[in-house]
């Protein structure tokens, strides 16, 4: 029995098909896709129904899932038992970022594994606060930097900082210079939002609605890049963290605290349930909590 072949094809269960399989791990799709028949091969049984909208896991897939999966684990778990007990920090660890907070981190996270951690192999994931819950939960990925809205002191989740909602325009914007700017404000302004559906594109409708304005969303995008393109263009305005402007952008992009009412938003670490930490992951908890502490200043 092949643990690798066994893998790939819970990955395929997970994503519902071989290419966003492929596009979870990082490889060709061919490779899975053989990797697939071969298991299928040894069982004497298909596991999938290859439908023109995805893989359907089969009744005889469906019920051998559960059991793989089980499997998995227990071979993961015993893997990182044996390895903690020799003082071997090792394996591979997924992480899932924002796009606003994922250059500042992850610049900063290579070099202290590459000299920390010779035997931890990181990937990284860039998506929404959905997506990476989505991943989280799927195992995808095991440890995603996340953003709450509102109260996050009831949240068991490890709270690292705040980067509240600000607006972000050209730096000579009449309607930026005070470093604050109401709600209100915004009312038929330009601006570039994340697509929907979008945490912060629900908080800003509930308050548009209940303030009476109109938000003028002239284009979504979920890229920082592409958001701050079209504001360093002088096209429309961004709602970010004030962090999302680099040293670099400062004499061409300000930032105004958005007010009345503040968008209270919390950065938290969140990691997958799908599967025990192993000693790697728990390294990497620790040290991204670590720098997101010094990245919000606390």
């Amino acid at each position: 029995m092949d643990l690798n072949q066994i893998r790939l094809t819970l990955y395929i269960a997970d994503h519902g098909s071989l290419t966003q399989a492929a596009i979870a791990l990082g490889v060709e799709q061919s490779v899975i896709s053989r990797q697939l028949s071969a298991l299928e091969k040894e069982y004497g049984e298909r596991l999938f129904h290859r439908t023109g909208r995805g893989m359907v896991p089969t009744e005889f897939g469906a019920a051998v899932f559960p059991r793989l999966q089980w499997l998995l684990d227990q071979a993961d778990r015993i893997e990182n038992e044996i390895k903690e007990e020799a003082g071997i920090v090792s394996g591979d660890v997924r992480i899932g970022f924002l796009p606003a907070l994922s250059s500042p981190l992850i610049c900063r996270l290579v070099p202290l594994v590459e000299e920390r951690y010779e035997r931890i192999k990181l990937h990284f994931f860039e998506g929404s606060n959905g997506q990476l819950q989505e991943w989280l939960a799927n195992g995808t990925i095991d440890v995603a930097m996340l953003y709450r809205y509102g109260d996050s002191s009831q949240t068991a989740e490890r709270v690292l900082g705040t980067n509240d909602a600000h607006l972000i325009g050209l730096a000579d914007s009449p309607l930026l210079q005070s470093g604050t700017v109401t709600l209100s404000q915004l009312d038929g302004i330009p601006l570039v939002l994340p697509n929907t559906p979008n945490s912060l594109r629900n908080v800003l409708a509930e308050e548009a609605r209940k303030q009476g304005i109109t938000l003028n969303v002239l284009a979504e995008a979920d890229s920082i890049l592409i958001q701050k393109s079209l504001v360093r263009a002088g096209q429309a305005f961004a709602i970010l963290g004030a962090i999302a402007i680099d040293a670099d952008e400062a004499g061409v992009l300000r930032s105004a605290k958005i007010v009345d009412p503040v968008i209270h938003r919390s950065a938290v670490l969140a990691t997958t349930t799908r599967r025990p930490l192993t000693g790697a992951m728990k390294a990497m908890v620790k040290e991204v909590e670590e720098l997101a502490l010094l990245l919000f200043g606390n």
